[in-house]
């Protein structure tokens, strides 16, 4: 799980920057919205590290977008949103937040779901925070 920090700092981004598709939170829906198109954001993977300075701590990991398109609307629509996604995160500095590389969506039979295709983009991060000794 990363820092409240780190998601507030995404969900920020998003909310100022992402306008192609509804961004639909994590925990609020069990069923596809009846939309056309929608945006969820996780977190896959979250480590702790602590590099040699003293009170200095960093979370890695990856935030891993999935653009949901209802079948039929295209690939080529999908391709252009999953691109504005990896541009909006790729090499950024955010709320405390540093993105670097981004993944590229996998096109397979796994990312089909029903009536979805799913855009899977993965972004690697680092947030770097400070916190006061204890004895």
């Amino acid at each position: 799980m990363p820092a409240k920090a780190v998601i507030d700092a995404v969900e920020a981004r998003l909310a100022a920057h992402w306008t192609s598709t509804v961004i639909v939170p994590y925990d609020t829906n069990a069923y596809p919205p009846d939309l056309d198109s929608f945006l969820v954001h996780q977190y896959s993977v979250v480590n702790g590290a602590k590099p040699v300075v003293q009170r200095l701590f960093w979370e890695e990991g990856g935030i891993r977008f999935v653009l949901n398109v209802r079948r039929g609307i295209g690939i080529e629509q999908g391709m252009i949103w999953s691109d504005e996604l990896s541009a909006l995160f790729r090499y950024s500095k955010f709320g405390g937040v540093e993105t670097f590389e981004t993944s590229g969506p996998i096109i397979d039979d796994t990312t089909e779901e029903g009536e979805w295709i799913s855009y899977s983009i993965v972004v690697r991060f680092r947030y770097e925070y400070t916190t006061a000794l204890t004895p």
